[in-house]
C-alpha cells in the first residue's frame, strides 16, 4: 500500500520539525471540536484525559499502551493551542490553529523540536491521524493504523536531507559533494552551494 505524505520535514540544527496544512470540509468550530473535545479526539487518535485548558496537563493514552504526559503551553479558544510533549531525554512541542476557510477549514499542525530520529516516525504517526481525522468527520471507517504508519515512516525515512537543496536544481549549480550520515545511518553525498551547516 502507497500513500502520498502529507507532511514537510524540516531541520534546523540538530532539530527537526514537522509541518501539515490540512483543509477539511466542515467548519472551522466543528473542527476545532473535533482536535479539543476528548469525546472526539478518541475517535480519530487516541484517548485524552486532563485538564485541557492553558496551563493544564493530560494524558495521552494511545492504543499500543504509549502514554504521553503534555501540558498545555497556551490556547486561543477556537483558534490556536500549543502543547509540551516530554520525552525521554527532551521534550517537543505541539502547535495547532484552525481557521475558516471559505465553506470548509483549515487545520495547520506543527510538531517542532524533535530529534532527526524521531521526525520521520511522529511525521508518519501525524499523517495517520490526520487522515483518521478526515474519516472521522466524512464518517467512514478508516484502515489499519499500524499498516499506513510503516508504510508512511519508510516514505518519511526515505525523504531527501532536508538541509540540502533540491537535486535537480543542485546539479545546475557549481557546488561541491559532501557526505552525510543519515538518521538511519547510510551515508548519502549532499551537493550543495553555500550551505555551511550541511
Amino acid at each position: 500500500m502507497s500513500h502520498d505524505i502529507l507532511g514537510t520535514l524540516r531541520r534546523s540544527g540538530d532539530r527537526s520539525s514537522v509541518s501539515f496544512d490540512r483543509v477539511y470540509q466542515t467548519t472551522a468550530d466543528d473542527l476545532w471540536e473535533a482536535v479539543t473535545d476528548p469525546d472526539r479526539l478518541e475517535r480519530w487518535m487516541a484517548r485524552v484525559t486532563g485538564d485541557l485548558r492553558e496551563g493544564g496537563t493530560f494524558t495521552i493514552q494511545f492504543d499500543d499502551n504509549d502514554t504521553a504526559q503534555c501540558r498545555i503551553e497556551s490556547c486561543s479558544p477556537r483558534e490556536r493551542f500549543v502543547w509540551i510533549w516530554p520525552h525521554e531525554s527532551s521534550e517537543s512541542q505541539v502547535e495547532v490553529e484552525v481557521v475558516p476557510d471559505g465553506d470548509a477549514a483549515r487545520l495547520r499542525l506543527v510538531h517542532s523540536r524533535l530529534t532527526q530520529t524521531q521526525a520521520p516516525e511522529y511525521a508518519a504517526g501525524w499523517d495517520v491521524y490526520l487522515r483518521r481525522l478526515t474519516d472521522d468527520l466524512a464518517g467512514t471507517p478508516s484502515g489499519d493504523w499500524w499498516e499506513a504508519w510503516e508504510t508512511l515512516a519508510q516514505q518519511y525515512r526515505a525523504l531527501p536531507d532536508p538541509r540540502c537543496p533540491d537535486p535537480a536544481q543542485a546539479a545546475r549549480q557549481p557546488s561541491r559533494a559532501r557526505s552525510h550520515s543519515r538518521a538511519d545511518g547510510r551515508i548519502f553525498a549532499c551537493p550543495f552551494k553555500l550551505l555551511a551547516d550541511c
